[in-house]
């Protein structure tokens, strides 16, 4: 492959993941605000409907992935980026029905529509990414780089919605639905760039019993570990993006505009300290940092726990969390990437975004804490699942991991 044709897509790919999130980050993040304030839901009809997306992209995610071994993955982006656009279209209709009840089964029915389309698009440009990727260091970097893309949009969405007067409005959806579509032009016009493995025709020894590699991957301890306590991760994680939005309007005056700064903040510090933890970090054992993600996110708990809550309190809650994500989530790729081989790149991705079940039941477990122990219980969850998956599950990486320093040395 030419160095110039190599460019063409990683920036076709790295476009793609900026834009679509940027699109997603629009609404989505505000989806628990407006089920409260508009739609006049309980807390927990809201995380079922929150949560039920990412369970979607922990399934669609997997199927995605494996099928991006077997089949073009341009035709499946394509299919992607497409139906999201439908969805929140039909995102916007809803919002204009009367009836409550019907409104709480099409949100949830068409949130779980929305995991599966987005899931199909995340595994192809990770592997992707791994696979333009000439060598360890070059896998690494691309992962940051893809991290960084995501964050870029998050930083530019929170703002943009607050301010333009669309957040938690169901505006916002007709506004995500015209970018995916937006995207989807751009992406058939520059498809023919994307000349990928596996991309000519369809490889008949690549159908292989699905349960075969799923059993395969799973057996493989440090991955299951790895896909274990990422999920436990993103389970905290999504706290940031629901229920801290009500932690936040109940304690600080104009909270949807300090929750969309918030957000912002977030972005803008995982994009400034990525490429400095990078450079740092590029040499040494992925596993280590990956722990000392977990020992960070210790403190964000800390920070809701030992002090009232006030914007000081949660803008520490927020720099903490951050440092962990950036710590965390793109060696998770890079741990992945090194732990399979490369006929099965596609089903691992996929499998990485199983750990999208501590995102969906992230919202319904921290609204049950918030609704019933308020903050302080809500902080005291945060910093017990954080210490025992640190302790009796990261751990376990560094006890079971002899084919992952393998791959690393080489």
């Amino acid at each position: 492959m030419s160095k110039n044709n190599k460019n063409i897509q990683l920036y076709i790919i790295l476009f793609g993941v900026f834009w679509t999130k940027a699109a997603a980050i629009l609404s989505m993040p505000f989806l628990t605000l407006f089920l409260h304030n508009k739609v006049n839901l309980s807390l927990t009809a809201i995380g079922f409907i929150v949560g039920i997306q990412p369970l979607a992209v922990c399934f669609g995610g997997l199927i995605g992935g494996y099928l991006s071994d077997i089949f073009k993955k341009r035709n499946i982006m394509l299919i992607s980026v497409l139906s999201s656009g439908f969805i929140f279209i039909c995102f916007y209709l809803t919002s204009f029905i009367q009836n409550t009840f019907f409104q709480f089964l099409l949100f949830a029915f068409l949130n779980l529509l929305n995991g599966f389309s987005s899931a199909f698009f995340t595994p192809i440009s990770r592997v992707i990414l791994t696979e333009l990727a000439s060598n360890s260091e070059e896998n690494i970097k691309f992962m940051h780089m893809r991290y960084i893309a995501i964050n870029l949009s998050a930083t530019v969405g929170p703002l943009l919605g607050a301010y333009a007067g669309i957040a938690a409005n169901s505006s916002a959806f007709l506004i995500t639905a015209i970018a995916y579509l937006i995207y989807f032009f751009i992406l058939l016009i520059s498809v023919k760039h994307l000349t990928l493995k596996m991309d000519t025709s369809i490889k008949e020894d690549k159908f292989k019993n699905f349960f075969t590699a799923f059993k395969l991957h799973i057996s493989n301890k440090p991955f299951f570990y790895l896909l274990l306590s990422t999920g436990i991760f993103s389970m905290l994680y999504v706290q940031m993006n629901t229920n801290l939005a009500l932690i936040i309007e109940k304690n600080i005056t104009q909270g949807t505009i300090f929750f969309s700064w918030m957000l912002s903040l977030n972005a803008i510090l995982v994009i400034l300290i990525q490429p400095l933890i990078y450079l740092i970090t590029k040499k040494m054992r992925q596993k280590i940092i990956y722990f000392v993600g977990f020992l960070i996110n210790i403190f964000a708990g800390a920070s809701l726990f030992i002090s009232p809550i006030s914007k000081i309190s949660i803008i520490a809650f927020f720099i903490f969390l951050s440092v962990a994500e950036v710590l965390i989530y793109p060696v998770s790729g890079v741990l992945t990437a090194e732990m399979t081989d490369d006929k099965n790149k596609g089903i691992a991705f996929g499998l990485l975004d199983l750990t999208n079940l501590g995102s969906a039941i992230g919202p319904l477990f921290g609204g049950f804490l918030l609704q019933h122990y308020a903050t302080k219980g809500f902080a005291i969850g945060f910093l017990a699942v954080t210490i025992i998956s640190s302790i009796f599950i990261v751990k376990k990486i560094f006890d079971q991991n002899p084919q992952i320093e393998a791959k690393i040395q080489s």
